[in-house]
Order: C-alpha cells, then sequence, then structure tokens
C-alpha cells in the first residue's frame, strides 16, 4: 500500500510537466482546461474571448501574451523583475525560485511548470522571453527602481496607520515621490503588487497593512476620528518602516529588552523576541493587564518590585506605540508629553497615559494593569 507522502510526492510531482528543449507558448497552452485559460485572460485583463472555445482561446492567448510583457515590467519590483531577466535569458527559473512571484508569472501566462530531465524548473516560453528581450531594458529598470521605491513608500505609510483609502494613500504619498503619480496608476500598481508581493491587503477600504486583522473597522474608527489629523513621518521614516518585518523599536522598547535582560537569562535576541509580541499585541489593542498576564506566562514573575518593573516597562511601551487608531499618533503624544525622556522611573512618579481618554493618569485613578486599586496604591506607589 503507498503511503500519505509516496501520495503527496506523486501529486506534487505531476504538476511539473517532462519536457526537452525550448518551450513554445502555444505548447505550454494546448494542454491546460478552458477554465485555466479563462483565469490567464482574465487576470490578463484580455475582454472579448469568452465566447472562444477552448483550443480557440489558447490559439488567442497564444497570440496576445507575448506583447504584455511590458505590462508586467511596468508594475514589478526589483526582485520580479530580477526573475523575468534571468528566466528571459536562461529560458527558465530553478525550482527553488521565489514561489509567490513565479507563481504570479504562472497566472499570467509567462512561466510553465516543467522538468527537464529530471529537474523540476519553471520554463518561460521562446515568445514571452523575446518579448521581454525587445523591452527597452535600462528604462524598464528605471521603471522598477521608481516600483520598488513606492512600494516601500506604500509599506511604510500602511505600517504607521494600519489602512487607507485610495485617496488619502495618494495625498500622503504625494510629497515624497520623486515623480506624480496619478491615483489611477497607483491603484494599478498596487492592485498587481497585491498578486505577487505580500504586505499589503486590499478591499472595499482601500489598502491596509498585511497583520490588520480588521481593516474594514479600523478604516470606521479613523474615519469617526475627524480631531485627529494623520500624524507626518518624513520620506526617510517611511522609507525605512517599508523594509520587510520592520518594528519600532524607540527607546521604550529597548529599555523593555534592557530590563529582560538584566532580571532574566534572557539573550537579547529572545528578550526582543518577547518585546515584539509584546508590541504586536498593544497594536492589537491588548490592555495592559493582559500584557502583564501575557509575561507571567512567559517568566517567572514572583517578586512585587519585579512585578512592578514590568508594569512600568508596559506602560511606556504602550505610551508610545504608534497607534493605527491614533493615525500615527502615539498617546503620549495625543497627551502634549511628547517630549519627555521614556523611563521606568519617570513611570513610576504618574506619567502614565490612559489610552482610552489621552490624559495623564492621576495617583487616585485606577491602576491600568486592571488590578482594581488606586493608581498610588499599586503601580504608583
Amino acid at each position: 500500500m503507498m503511503s500519505v507522502n509516496q501520495s503527496l510526492n506523486q501529486l506534487t510531482e505531476a504538476l511539473w510537466t517532462p519536457m526537452e528543449g525550448a518551450l513554445r507558448l502555444a505548447d505550454a497552452l494546448a494542454p491546460l482546461s478552458k477554465s485555466e485559460l479563462t483565469a490567464i485572460r482574465s487576470l490578463n485583463k484580455l475582454s472579448g474571448l469568452s465566447s472562444l472555445k477552448k483550443d480557440d482561446l489558447a490559439a488567442r492567448l497564444a497570440e496576445l501574451l507575448p506583447p504584455l510583457a511590458a505590462d508586467i515590467v511596468n508594475g514589478a519590483d526589483e526582485e520580479l523583475f530580477g526573475l523575468l531577466k534571468k528566466a528571459a535569458t536562461d529560458g527558465w527559473l530553478a525550482e527553488s525560485a521565489d514561489f509567490g512571484r513565479c507563481g504570479y508569472l504562472m497566472e499570467r501566462g509567462m512561466l510553465f511548470r516543467g522538468s527537464v530531465k529530471g529537474r523540476n524548473r519553471w520554463m518561460m516560453p521562446v515568445e514571452i522571453a523575446e518579448a521581454f528581450k525587445k523591452l527597452d531594458l535600462a528604462a524598464a529598470r528605471e521603471a522598477v527602481r521608481g516600483n520598488e521605491r513606492t512600494i516601500r513608500l506604500v509599506r511604510g505609510l500602511l505600517c504607521y496607520y494600519g489602512v487607507l483609502s485610495l485617496d488619502d494613500l495618494h495625498a500622503l504619498l504625494g510629497p515624497h515621490l520623486t515623480a506624480p503619480l496619478t491615483p489611477a496608476d497607483l491603484k494599478r500598481l498596487l492592485d498587481e503588487v497585491y498578486l505577487y508581493n505580500e504586505g499589503i491587503q486590499t478591499g472595499e477600504y482601500g489598502y491596509a497593512d498585511e497583520s490588520a486583522l480588521e481593516p474594514e473597522q479600523l478604516a470606521e474608527e479613523q474615519r469617526l476620528r475627524t480631531d485627529i489629523p494623520f500624524r507626518p513621518f518624513s520620506t526617510e521614516e517611511l522609507l525605512q518602516a517599508g523594509e520587510w518585518n520592520y518594528i519600532e523599536r524607540n527607546a521604550s522598547f529597548k529599555a523593555f529588552v534592557r530590563f529582560l535582560e538584566t532580571n532574566y537569562a534572557l539573550s537579547a535576541e529572545d528578550a526582543d523576541g518577547l518585546i515584539l509580541e509584546c508590541s504586536f499585541n498593544i497594536q492589537l489593542g491588548a490592555s495592559p493587564s493582559q500584557l502583564l498576564e501575557f509575561f507571567q506566562e512567559q517568566l517567572e514573575m514572583e517578586d512585587a518590585l519585579l512585578i512592578q518593573g514590568f508594569i512600568g516597562h508596559i506602560t511606556e511601551l504602550h505610551n508610545h506605540t504608534r497607534f493605527w487608531g491614533l493615525k500615527g499618533h502615539t498617546p503620549i503624544e495625543m497627551s502634549g508629553e511628547e517630549g519627555r525622556e521614556a523611563t521606568t522611573a519617570k513611570t513610576a512618579a504618574g506619567n502614565v497615559i490612559d489610552l482610552a481618554t489621552g490624559r495623564k493618569i492621576g495617583r487616585n485613578d485606577p491602576c491600568p494593569c486592571g488590578s482594581g486599586k488606586k493608581f498610588k496604591k499599586c503601580c504608583g506607589g
């Protein structure tokens, strides 16, 4: 009897069609089903072909797809452009090449799965490769560099704001562009990027950071906060925030990491990872008491002074986190106290901001840790 792993291996290998020599586009399209051909037609926005029978549709796609190589390049980032250039030169890409981007090119009819002498490869049909080689590569590189910069700026904006409508995104992006970009061109680029580049979501709300769990709800929350303008950021800040897996490690973040390293036998990497997870939980709306519970599950916390230290750092990190619902502002900025240093000592003295009201918590107010005690009798004591 065949094992589950053997069955999966056979199924996987069946996706890579044995081939010999160069691949012609007509030969690549002919074995596809009518639904697969229709998917390629739809993704390439080719109209007037829906009534064609399977063989006729395959023949028309073989004629219409090569000229679309220019459109693919116009929406490419640098990594996708590099894959196209290599595939056009060699006629193929290794199976290990970026799966998301290769899958996108396959869905566009630019690459096909093939097996040559037992080696799985992403094959580029000769006609597609020739069309790519005929492009003005110098102009293409310039366009791709512009795309890369725009994409990073957009990811930076979404990192700080969480979600933006197309109009807001276009308005906020404008001052940071080196060349003007219309809303229609921006939408065209981002809708293409969404198909091959993880990092953004899109929907009726516009565009959102990939980690935003409920972008529609977030967009509504921002819409209702008419009293808060979007916080401005410099071009350099946005480009930095647009890097993959960026997290703002501000003074409060770094101080919390040092606190863990000092009080626990944790490496800098492990301590950073815990504060990183804490930051994500803060952005998702976790309360100070929930965050304290999170750390209690991860670490031993028996000493009362140690617990107070955690509360101080949690509150500092809370108050210096850029909230999507606050349109990129931190609670401390909203309170007008943004100039003060983020230190646990000052937190213990009472410089704590209530996230719901944006005001400083008084010593007789309930403690934000959720204990039910007055702040002066708890973490502010």
